[in-house]
């Protein structure tokens, strides 16, 4: 097995169109944080803003994993690096699918192979699918992604849906309705857009996340957003779609609610061929009574079911909102590897005093 190393922006056509084949292969790799533009878009937004950053490479790289004999390639292993030889996903904590990309019966690299081979003293992870060929072994912690299943259209979403609920009338639709009704009574008629274009509701999106992530936390605390390379990231992708030369597989959708003039709620997520990936909501706080960022979901699934989407991906975490629309759940884990092996054994140990001591807090 050998191992080389590129910097991202080094991939050409020929590179990705091999990563495109081995993703396309392996089903468990259909989420678009799988995809080699997702790690373009990463890449060029730290060399725009990741000199700014102290807790990662100004740049993103690749691991390409060849076969020693035949020297094809069998996978790619994209990441960024952080200080003292942390190796981190790429795109770091945005990306909520993680590991290599590689056929799904992959098995003749070690995790210690690879670090040594990328010069990484440990790679700590969170979002990493049960279903990783390589890292799945050093999984300590499990989690779920909820997803809905929405093949053939929204009315067999809804029958997976009472099939998985065990219920033959899921009660959730029939609180949207209500919820619905009163929103249209109250503020306005109803209206979805999928795809907004506006860099404004994306700048409002990005404000409402803010503030969210600000409620609790210790004073002068440094959001997401507020980190420049990550907020170039999404704005960047919004300018892909913008793009009239952009005809890729791999974009991202914006989609809002409103009713009559006011804006209720924003979602932004990423796509991938059949598969929609959840990433960011958000909902004015104004209108906060009236649960706009679950009335939101319905007119999302039905709009990207008719347009050819046949999974729905809401995101790591039980929320119970995201518990009584889904139809299953992608099982993820969280762990470390490293060599030597004592110090994945300290980052995890350490994951997991701070896990016991916040369910302890929000019991």
């Amino acid at each position: 097995m050998r191992i080389r190393l590129i910097q991202a922006s080094e991939l050409d056509d020929g590179l990705i169109r091999q990563w495109r084949c081995i993703q396309g292969q392996n089903a468990n790799l259909r989420s678009p944080y799988y995809c080699p533009e997702y790690t373009q878009v990463v890449d060029a937004s730290l060399r725009a803003k990741g000199r700014l950053s102290r807790n990662c490479s100004s740049f993103a790289e690749v691991a390409i994993i060849e076969s020693d004999t035949s020297h094809q390639i069998q996978g790619f292993f994209p990441f960024q690096r952080g200080p003292w030889g942390r190796i981190l996903s790429v795109g770091g904590g945005l990306t909520d699918y993680q590991g290599i990309i590689c056929s799904d019966d992959f098995a003749e690299c070690r995790a210690a192979q690879l670090l040594s081979a990328i010069q990484g003293r440990y790679f700590a992870f969170n979002h990493l699918p049960l279903t990783g060929a390589l890292f799945s072994s050093a999984v300590k912690i499990k989690h779920e992604s909820p997803v809905l299943n929405t093949e053939g259209g929204y009315d067999s979403y809804l029958e997976r849906l009472k099939n998985f609920q065990g219920t033959p009338k899921p009660g959730v639709h029939a609180e949207v309705r209500k919820r619905s009704n009163k929103i249209v009574r109250e503020l306005g008629p109803l209206r979805f857009e999928k795809h907004e274009q506006s860099s404004k509701i994306l700048q409002r999106l990005i404000q409402l996340k803010i503030a969210q992530w600000k409620i609790g936390a210790p004073p002068n605390t440094v959001t997401a957003f507020e980190i420049p390379w990550i907020n170039h990231v999404i704005h960047s992708l919004l300018e892909r779609n913008l793009s009239a030369t952009d005809k890729g597989v791999f974009k991202c959708a914006l989609s809002t609610l409103y009713a009559g003039d006011k804006l209720l709620a924003i979602q932004f997520s990423l796509r991938h061929e059949q598969t929609l990936h959840c990433w960011f909501p958000a909902y004015e706080p104004e209108f906060a009574s009236y649960s706009g960022g679950t009335v939101l979901v319905k007119p999302l699934t039905e709009e990207f079911a008719a347009d050819g989407i046949g999974l729905i991906d809401m995101g790591r975490g039980a929320a119970t909102y995201k518990m009584r629309v889904c139809t299953g759940v992608v099982p993820l884990g969280e762990g470390a590897c490293s060599s030597p092996a004592v110090l994945a054994k300290g980052v995890v140990a350490a994951r997991v005093a701070v896990r016991s001591l916040r369910q302890r807090f929000l019991r």
